[in-house]
């Protein structure tokens, strides 16, 4: 019932504060969360993504988000990867710790299974989490009943059932940019709503 019971860190920051934290890096962020998701439809055959039920197909983009982070951020001035703890997350500027998620409608991340879970969204104490540093997530929504992306956006929850802020970080020339990345074998399946025309407008560099 800790939902019930719902405060912010005491220095937690602000959507803009937070706005501003994403922003130099907005661009890779999000394409890091767009490839994560194509290479779910590159890596596995259809027979394969059908039989998956939805809690693993998360759990298997969510890793691959994660291995692209790791790549294009790792290095990042400002940023450190951990993985301490049994779940990946984004230190940023020692304000923010960045966690990549699937989202609802609603822009909430499913209630967790584990009272680590529960206690991350509802803000409570963790050890080894500095707690005066702001959850947020990076969190990627789909169409009901489809599997495209509809948005990538980054979130605040005050508990497990209620947000507090989201904004989207997701622009067409980000889907376009990755969308030209991948083959024509995947640009078939790609799961982000985008029409290219062919010839020359395909090719066209973004």
């Amino acid at each position: 019932m800790a939902w019930l019971f719902e405060f912010s860190p005491p220095e937690a920051a602000t959507k803009g504060e937070v706005q501003d934290l994403i922003e130099p890096f907005r661009e890779e962020l999000t394409a890091c969360i767009l490839r994560g998701y194509a290479d779910w439809f590159s890596f596995m055959a259809e027979e394969g993504r059908r039989r998956t039920k939805s809690c693993s197909m998360s759990m298997c983009v969510n890793n691959l988000i994660e291995e692209r982070v790791k790549e294009v951020l790792g290095d990042k001035e400002g940023i450190v990867p951990c993985q301490r703890d049994s779940f990946f997350k984004l230190y940023v500027r020692d304000k923010i710790i960045l966690r990549f998620k699937k989202l609802t409608d609603d822009y909430l991340v499913m209630p967790p299974r584990t009272d680590q879970g529960r206690d991350w969204f509802c803000n409570q104490p963790i050890d080894g989490i500095p707690n005066n540093l702001t959850r947020v997530t990076a969190g990627w929504r789909i169409m009901p009943h489809h599997q495209e992306i509809i948005d990538v956006a980054i979130t605040f929850q005050l508990s497990t059932k209620t947000l507090g802020w989201q904004f989207s970080i997701l622009k067409e020339a980000d889907i376009r940019k990755v969308y030209l990345e991948y083959s024509d074998d995947v640009q078939e399946l790609f799961p982000i709503p985008l029409k290219l025309k062919p010839g020359a407008e395909k090719r066209k560099s973004v």
